[in-house]
């Protein structure tokens, strides 16, 4: 029964959080799935949804954490499926993993290793041990916008002072370390190979919103009617560029070997100008403009024409 308690707990967890999300669309605070913009049927409609394969990588990816940090590590696995389940949570698309199991290794290792600093030389000073844990955390969250890196250095600091208040007379580092690797691995491994999400796709379903908002700010007849579109714009844009994060960071580092930034990151940087120029145009827009960006929409179907579509519109701007 032991052995089965952190299942039991995973799935209670899972039967909240429905719950809760349930009843939150149902009142108006969260929007309905359906309303959700999507990317227009094409070969993605023969399979299964991002949520569905989500959470087969979800379970695929704990059912394998905890069979590994049971068996091999026994009472210390909690890494191995704490690493595993922060890189398979919704990421956004297979890039978007990629770059949060690097930050979580790299974050992880540079917190653990630093923490024996203090942790040595405030040896049973338990409120130094707590304030120097707290003060990790708030780095942690002070810095977790610039990157992900910064709270898993945090959260493994405190982690790692912390349990010296336990009694445990030296942490297992080098242990944990290899947990850490052992769970990214997993994670990746979950994200890259079930029913994989790629990140552009993803990309994709953003840019459904933003060329959508982009259409209705165009079609606005005064500037009292624009509003509404040039907010939901912001929010769009917003939401692609968190998807495609991942794949920009990967374009600063093909740069460096002269090789092109992923196709995804140029749709995102014609999109920004396609948006910045709708916002700031007259009302209504270009008639011009507006058969390019509707064509552009129409391209969504196929990624091998969106871009020129894209480039086109942003031609004109």
């Amino acid at each position: 029964m032991a052995a089965a308690a952190p299942i039991l707990i995973a799935v209670l967890a899972w039967i909240v959080v429905w719950a809760v999300q349930g009843t939150a669309r149902a009142i108006g605070l969260l929007p309905r799935e359906e309303s959700a913009g999507r990317v227009p049927p094409g070969r993605e409609g023969r399979r299964p949804s991002a949520a569905v394969r989500a959470a087969l990588q979800l379970a695929v990816a704990l059912v394998a954490a905890f069979l590994v940090g049971g068996l091999v590590f026994g009472a210390h696995g909690a890494w191995v499926v704490l690493s595993t389940v922060i890189v398979a949570y919704l990421p956004r698309g297979r890039a978007d993993a990629i770059r949060t199991g690097l930050h979580r290794l790299v974050g992880a290792a540079a917190g653990s290793v630093l923490a024996l600093v203090p942790g040595t030389a405030l040896s049973g000073g338990d409120t130094a041990l707590v304030v120097g844990a707290l003060a990790a955390v708030g780095f942690g969250i002070l810095f977790r916008d610039v990157g992900y890196v910064a709270w898993a250095f945090g959260v493994t600091m405190a982690l790692t002072l912390l349990e010296r208040l336990t009694g445990a007379a030296a942490p297992l580092i080098g242990q944990r370390l290899v947990e850490i690797v052992l769970g990214v691995a997993i994670g990746l491994a979950a994200v890259a190979f079930v029913v994989p999400v790629r990140t552009t796709d993803v990309v994709r379903l953003r840019l459904v919103g933003v060329l959508g908002a982009v259409s209705d700010r165009l079609a606005a007849t005064d500037a009292a009617a624009a509003r509404a579109p040039e907010e939901q714009l912001r929010g769009a844009l917003r939401e692609l560029d968190r998807s495609a994060v991942a794949l920009v960071e990967a374009g600063r580092a093909l740069a460096l070997v002269r090789r092109p930034p992923p196709h995804a990151v140029t749709w995102c940087r014609d999109a920004h100008a396609i948006a910045a120029a709708a916002i700031i145009g007259s009302t209504p827009g270009s008639p011009a403009l507006r058969r390019a960006v509707g064509d552009a929409r129409r391209s969504l179907r196929t990624p091998d024409e969106l871009g020129p579509a894209l480039r086109r519109a942003a031609d004109l701007v």
